[in-house]
């Protein structure tokens, strides 16, 4: 089921998702992950944490022996809990430190333009 298009919903969507612990199912699972020494896990932190999806794919595949690096945005409060979802989720896995970029121009904008549409004044 695809999150809600509008970005309030699905923050609040993701949230619950959060608090409840549930994981999301996957639409598809990598065949040949075996295949894999190396996985690049990119995602961006969602309550402060990893999101439902990144805990189903860790569940979904096994990563013992592989390295594991994330690439992870996040919009002003850091990597959260996620170092640890990794580590839980993917235990036999090499989690090595990744690239961490803070990346809030969606929250940013939007509040901006709601401050800026509240303060117009327009007669009719």
């Amino acid at each position: 089921m695809p999150y809600p298009e509008d970005y309030l919903e699905t923050v609040e969507q993701a949230r619950q998702e959060r608090d409840s612990g549930r994981e999301r199912a996957l639409e598809a699972k990598v065949s040949n992950i075996a295949g894999y020494d190396t996985v690049f896990l990119g995602f961006p932190i969602w309550g402060e944490t990893a999101p439902p999806v990144i805990r189903a794919f860790l569940s979904a595949h096994d990563l013992s022996g592989k390295t594991l690096i994330p690439f992870v945005t996040h919009g002003g409060y850091g990597l959260g809990n996620s170092r640890s979802v990794l580590a839980s989720h993917a235990p036999k896995a090499r989690l090595r430190d990744g690239f961490v970029m803070e990346a809030d121009q969606e929250r940013r904008t939007m509040n901006q333009v709601n401050d800026w549409l509240s303060g117009i004044k327009v007669s009719g």
